[in-house]
């Protein structure tokens, strides 16, 4: 049986080598482990572990890749003020999709670092964010009234 930091590796491994990567292949964390399907509670805190294990293994092998986690929000009707003040509102805002981990190559459009979405750092909710870029996106669809909001983490050549 593959342990945690095996399994993320492993999809690491295979989205570089396959080129997956640029489809967005991505590796939720209740595919890690089953146990975090349903309990919102560790998803945050485990997100982070996933993605500091595999931003560790990309830094190993001297990859020019950029480690992300994204943290989905609910989606809010209308456009609003929605701030979030705390971890606790942060996890009470967290969609019924768990986290997941993605790999883009460092020069890649879709990188966090381009992205030209609104922002905001966030890095008061989490701990110890030597390395890691946290982030805030809200971006607003027009044609259903609603607000799209993340948190991401993302690793690279800060």
């Amino acid at each position: 049986m593959r342990t945690k930091a095996e399994k993320v590796k492993s999809w690491a491994i295979e989205v570089i080598k396959n080129g997956s990567w640029k489809n967005y292949n991505d590796l939720h964390i209740d595919e890690i482990d089953k146990k975090y399907k349903k309990n919102k509670k560790k998803w945050i805190s485990s997100g982070i572990i996933f993605f500091d294990i595999a931003k560790q293994f990309i830094e190993d092998k001297n990859l020019p890749f950029i480690v992300q986690l994204d943290i989905p929000l609910e989606i809010k009707v209308g456009r609003g003020n929605y701030v979030i003040e705390n971890i606790n509102e942060l996890e009470n805002e967290l969609s019924d999709t768990p986290p997941s981990l993605y790999l883009f190559h460092e020069d890649h459009e879709a990188s966090m670092r381009n992205q030209k979405a609104i922002m905001q750092i966030l890095d008061n909710f989490i701990d110890n964010t030597k390395n890691r870029v946290v982030q805030y996106c809200e971006s607003y669809d027009e044609e259903y009234d609603e607000v799209n909001r993340g948190v991401y983490l993302t690793s690279g050549n800060n």
